[in-house]
């Protein structure tokens, strides 16, 4: 039992004890200890070993007394939570030194750890197996400075600003200049690290796991930790602003609401209280005691829900602002397959419910997932045809899309020919399992577009992209794994409806309320893997080509141009030779449209993990960098994964092993040559003069 609590057991005569008397061979042989000399010895050198023991363990604790970290354990329950299993060993060490013990520690936390004697042999921090939230914030400052108050800078802060400016130059010449003298890695390295802080590459990937309680910080351009710290259970995790510094807002039900510093894991004072609430809405206001964001606790209702501001202070300045709009907001209710959609309207700290929307209300019906936009930059409103007509593109802020399955089995007596069983009578048919593709407005509680998908189900996912929406599901009854494309659109304006002379009449606001619907088109693909994730690439300004991410098996994630997916692909008949349909082919060609093909092969060039493999991949997350060209993506599961992703080609940035000599030796010979034609030119003006 002593062992099985982490203790060594007591030797044995014929154990380690034994080896403590070594009987060597001499020339004259000594007659042999009666047994019971022998176990006395035996039991004195167990005494002794333990003594000496001990006395080590003594003053270790002592040099540590001294040291000032008496307190110090291999295994900080602060860093790693409390223990939850403990898996004792016990050993014996090499050479006959003796027994030795260890024992694996998994914490609350999800941390595995060997601890021995005094000392940590490993931990690894398995929470990140399983991450449950995901957010970008961008990288530190070199060098922190106080932010003017003003408009325009002060004198003194101008004489700062350029004082620092002149010592970065002074130490970026110097650093070019003793680089020569380095070694060719080390200097690889550092060039890697100053690209990274110039193009935005070093952003911090903050991951949540609201299972284990903990947070960490991944650096994009490196994949280190760069802090991690604990959070209590099943908390809520988001990047909260306080002017220009982010900060980590982590909102517990039951604890209340505490911030850390996005940039080292510090806290950021004490816990405040948070109201009882289901739901927590951040809102246009700032609380004016702390520059944070403001929050509204919704405790939901039957008609309704009640409001509490977070924090308290901040109730004047969200008064205000819902006097300028009001703010609406929509809760997820999957136990009764319903989004319900709210407005808190000026002159009180109420919601009322405007209505519900029913996307699984029948029985067996679930919701799979739900899909937002990424609010990122569009750089165009408009997609400009073949024949330069423009196809106005549906923006809604405000639209999400919601994934729902029905298992079928109803009888459907007028069910659709093509999808009726041969060989069963029309009053036997039955309804098929179906996957719904649905568009709800938030704001007005309606259905923009419904799509159903016959045979379609689980497992099944969607991003929504500007205009775009990308869904994917697997097909019962084909046995293979299918993509939906849908694009959302306002209208056309044709060829010459938009000149200086001729302009169509169009609002300068756009509200919900009056929106039109939409336009779809639609188009379904097939894919040769199943799919577990979805994403889409996000770049600053929006310019550069969209790629949608998917997670393919086993474990594999790949780009996919968002033209491939277009429902406008055309579609080649050869039966119709007519001059017209040879035109309108011609047109959508020259767009860059393929034909259309129903299957849509993943090409290996196409693959962004190369030859890694992340296991169970479940979520893809895509960020802006100061370049264009590159999009962050992180790919988590079991494996955290992530990298730079070009989807037009790294256009604006120079290929490493770009001749910067023979590019100086161009301007060098350039500028001699014009001094050269300078000096030719003044002496040919002097010689017509003497003329």
């Amino acid at each position: 039992m002593a062992s099985a609590r982490g203790r060594p057991s007591s030797p044995s005569a014929t154990g380690p004890a034994a080896r403590l008397a070594p009987s060597a061979p001499s020339r004259r042989p000594w007659p042999s200890p009666p047994a019971a000399a022998t176990a006395r010895a035996a039991r004195s050198g167990v005494r002794g070993a333990e003594a000496g023991r001990r006395r080590g363990a003594a003053r270790l604790r002592g040099r540590r007394r001294r040291r000032g970290d008496a307190d110090v354990a291999p295994l900080a329950v602060a860093a790693h939570g409390a223990p939850a299993a403990v898996f004792p060993q016990v050993f014996d060490r090499a050479e006959g030194a003796g027994l030795g013990y260890r024992a694996m520690v998994v914490t609350a936390a999800d941390t595995v750890a060997m601890v021995g004697a005094a000392k940590l042999s490993w931990a690894r921090d398995e929470a990140l197996a399983h991450v449950t939230s995901a957010a970008f914030v961008d990288a530190p400052p070199l060098e922190s400075a106080a932010p003017s108050e003003g408009a325009i800078p002060s004198f003194a802060a101008r004489l700062a600003s350029q004082r620092t400016a002149a010592a970065a130059f002074l130490g970026s010449a110097c650093d070019a200049l003793f680089s020569i003298f380095k070694d060719a890695a080390a200097l690889k390295e550092a060039k890697k690290l100053a690209n990274a802080r110039r193009y935005g590459f070093d952003k911090l990937a903050v991951l949540a796991n609201a299972d284990a309680g903990k947070v960490f910080a991944v650096g994009m351009h490196t994949g280190a930790t760069a802090w991690s710290a604990l959070v209590p259970k099943n908390a809520a995790v988001s990047v909260v602003k306080r002017g220009d510094r982010p900060e980590l807002g982590v909102f517990a039900r039951g604890v209340g609401v505490s911030y850390l510093d996005a940039h080292r894991g510090a806290p950021i004072g004490g816990a405040q209280p948070l109201p009882a609430a289901d739901v927590l809405i951040p809102t246009r206001a700032v609380d004016p005691a702390s520059g944070r964001d403001a929050y509204l606790a919704a405790a939901l209702e039957d008609d309704g829900a009640a409001l509490e501001a977070v924090p308290a202070a901040a109730g004047a300045a969200i008064a205000a602002s819902l006097e300028a709009a009001p703010l609406h907001f929509h809760v997820v209710d999957a136990a009764r397959g319903a989004l319900r959609c709210f407005m808190v309207a000026p002159g009180g700290l109420r919601a009322v419910e405007l209505g519900a929307v029913v996307v699984a209300g029948g029985p067996g019906d679930a919701i799979l997932d739900v899909a937002y936009g990424d609010a990122g930059p569009v750089s165009s409103k408009a997609h400009v045809l073949g024949d330069d007509a423009l196809l106005l593109k549906y923006l809604n802020p405000h639209l999400a899309v919601v994934l729902s399955s029905s298992p079928g089995g109803a009888p459907a007596p007028l069910l659709d020919a093509k999808l009726r069983v041969a060989d069963v009578a029309a009053e036997d048919q039955v309804e098929p399992p179906t996957l719904y593709v649905t568009l709800v407005d938030v704001v007005k509680a309606s259905v923009a577009h419904r799509v159903a998908v016959p045979h379609g189900g689980a497992p099944a996912k969607a991003i929504l992209n500007e205009n775009w929406v990308i869904y994917s599901y697997w097909n019962h009854k084909a046995k293979r794994a299918e993509l939906g494309s849908l694009s959302l659109h306002e209208g056309m304006i044709e060829r010459f409806g938009l000149s200086p002379f001729k302009v169509p009449e169009q609002e300068s606001t756009a509200s919900a309320w009056s929106l039109p619907p939409p336009v779809a088109l639609q188009r379904t693909f097939a894919l040769p893997k199943p799919v577990t994730a979805l994403g889409a690439t996000a770049t600053s300004r929006g310019i550069a080509s969209k790629h949608v991410l998917l997670g393919v098996e086993p474990g594999q994630l790949s780009a996919l141009d968002r033209r491939a997916l277009d429902p406008r692909r055309p579609n080649l008949d050869e039966n119709d030779k007519s001059r017209a349909a040879r035109k309108r082919v011609e047109r959508e060609l020259d767009e860059g449209l393929r034909p259309y093909a129903p299957f849509v092969p993943l090409a290996p060039r196409s693959v962004v993990t190369y030859d890694q493999q992340i296991l169970k991949l479940n979520a893809i997350y895509a960020t802006d960098a100061k370049l264009e060209s590159t999009s962050l993506v992180l790919a988590t599961g079991v494996d955290v994964f992530g990298c730079r992703h070009t989807p037009s080609g790294a256009f604006d940035l120079i290929a490493d092993d770009f001749n910067y000599a023979l590019l100086l030796l161009l301007l060098l010979g350039l500028s001699v040559g014009a001094l050269l034609l300078r000096k030719a030119a003044q002496a040919k003006n002097l010689a017509i003069q003497w003329v």
